[in-house]
């Protein structure tokens, strides 16, 4: 607060000018008043993220979205799922509800009631419906229009600053022999890898769908198309170099998914934020969302060790190789059961809980002087449902550190081939 000269009792008190003091510029906040937003909890009262904790090619890629839950604040599209996974849905039936303890779906959320999704399949253009209307109403959603290839060298190898080429669709009007029409022009943008990963993947959700009627695909389905439109308005407006280019929308995905968190479970991933079964504050949410630079190619063995723990990045590896073709359900659903499978054997291990928080999940012990920290080997259950997936190929580096601490790759494929039918059965309860 300034200090103001006294004035001369000769002199009259001028009148305040209320509007020209609400225009003077805000003071700049003071470290006791940073570290007290820090522990905001309550999203409603968040207004920016905590500036302590961002580093510098983040510090324009984030968006406030206040009606999401904290751990989601940053995100154009909360991903986390209500339903169980694997239900088909039908409209003549009732939704489907969780399950009874002891076996509880492992999808259920807390931040609603059982039986809401944010996102109801009732929203697709292919799924019919008794009324005319709704019919038309749905086949005119607004849609993106972008295109993305990658190959299996690109999915998770970049080099500083390189960047990928994706086509951006645009509409134009054209005027011949009197009649307008309406045409999609693409044209070629570059972004920076491996942000064309996570959208290669979104799109490949997508169109997978279209022929994969299971709940969890077409519950996906919706929340790649929104997000994706969402991420098409956004790179049709950014016009900054294509090297600095960081996210919005696609950053908040791409982080979860270096930290190794599954997004569509809100419990898990406010627990990784928090580090417990609270809400985290804005400081924690700011350095796990902002905090590290997505783009950096020193996050490549972080991101490849973190994708066992992520079913849809390692589906769309499958499909990347050629070893899931585009909207079979078996593969796409096996890998979801996997997932709950391997979620169960670690929640059983007790002993490894603060490590599946910590070094696992988190590896974020040494981004804050920005060197990651070297992931941790590949446990027995991971190495027989990365096997059992066929994406061994692709894990060579990893298998070969697990192997140089005592797991025989030999006894690994033994007990993948003995235990597939056991792995359904688990992973299924």
């Amino acid at each position: 607060m300034t200090r103001q000269r006294p004035r001369s009792p000769r002199s009259p008190a001028k009148p305040v000018n209320k509007r020209q003091k609400l225009q003077h510029p805000p003071q700049p906040s003071t470290k006791a008043e940073d570290a007290a937003y820090g522990k905001t909890t309550d999203p409603l009262l968040v207004t920016h993220p905590d500036e302590r904790h961002i580093h510098m090619s983040m510090s324009e890629s984030w968006k406030i979205t206040k009606n999401h839950p904290m751990w989601f604040i940053f995100d154009a599209h909360s991903p986390a799922r209500q339903f169980k996974r694997g239900v088909p849905f039908r409209e003549d039936q009732d939704f489907p509800m969780y399950g009874k303890p002891p076996y509880a779906d492992l999808t259920e959320t807390d931040t609603d009631d059982p039986g809401l999704m944010p996102f109801s399949p009732c929203n697709y253009k292919y799924v019919s419906f008794s009324c005319v209307w709704l019919e038309i109403l749905t086949s005119f959603r607004p849609k993106y229009k972008l295109q993305c290839d990658i190959t299996s060298d690109q999915f998770m190898s970049w080099t500083k600053g390189e960047l990928r080429l994706i086509e951006v669709g645009v509409t134009v009007i054209r005027q011949k022999n009197k009649k307008r029409t309406r045409e999609v022009v693409y044209n070629i943008r570059q972004i920076p890898a491996p942000y064309d990963r996570i959208l290669s993947q979104l799109i490949h959700e997508d169109q997978h769908a279209n022929t994969d009627g299971s709940h969890e695909a077409l519950r996906r389905q919706t929340y790649a198309q929104r997000v994706l439109d969402d991420f098409w308005q956004e790179i049709k407006k950014y016009d900054g170099p294509p090297v600095k280019f960081r996210s919005k929308v696609l950053s908040p995905i791409l982080q979860r998914q270096l930290f190794g968190i599954e997004d569509n479970y809100g419990p898990a991933v406010r627990n990784s934020i928090a580090g417990g079964p609270v809400t985290p504050t804005i400081a924690q949410v700011t350095k796990l969302y902002l905090g590290d630079d997505p783009a950096d190619p020193d996050w490549i063995p972080v991101y490849r060790r973190n994708m066992v723990y992520i079913p849809e990045a390692r589906w769309h590896l499958g499909i990347i190789q050629g070893k899931y073709m585009l909207g079979d359900a078996r593969p796409y659903a096996t890998i979801r059961s996997h997932q709950d499978y391997l979620d169960q054997t670690m929640r059983d291990e007790a002993d490894l809980e603060d490590e599946e928080m910590d070094d696992v999940q988190g590896s974020n012990d040494g981004s804050d002087n920005g060197e990651p920290t070297p992931p941790p080997p590949l446990k027995k259950a991971e190495v027989q449902m990365l096997m059992y997936e066929r994406l061994e190929d692709f894990f060579t580096a990893e298998l070969a550190q697990v192997v140089g601490f005592g797991i025989s790759i030999t006894c690994c494929v033994a007990i993948t081939v003995s235990s597939t039918a056991s792995l359904g059965e688990q992973s299924s309860k």
